[in-house]
């Protein structure tokens, strides 16, 4: 993932635009097009997708690097706003 990406996910999660929370289920598969919640690129139909689902918002979509970097950057943020 390219550093502006990483930016991007900081960016979003600190405007509240991704969740902080963790997901009540992620799927995983084939991409299906969709926009990634973290780069805002499709993820096409050759790259790995993972959908994060939540009880109170729709599901995101995201690349697999997109949500390794996005689930670490929540974490963290969460762990920040603990201390």
């Amino acid at each position: 993932m390219p550093a502006s990406d990483l930016a991007c996910v900081r960016t979003k999660l600190a405007s509240g635009l991704l969740p902080r929370e963790k997901p009540d289920a992620e799927w995983a598969g084939r991409g299906t097009r969709h926009s990634c919640a973290a780069c805002d690129r499709p993820v096409e139909y050759h790259d790995f997708e993972v959908e994060a689902e939540f009880r109170d918002r729709p599901s995101l979509h995201f690349h697999r690097d997109c949500f390794v970097v996005w689930d670490a950057e929540r974490q963290r943020a969460t762990v920040r706003d603990a201390a």
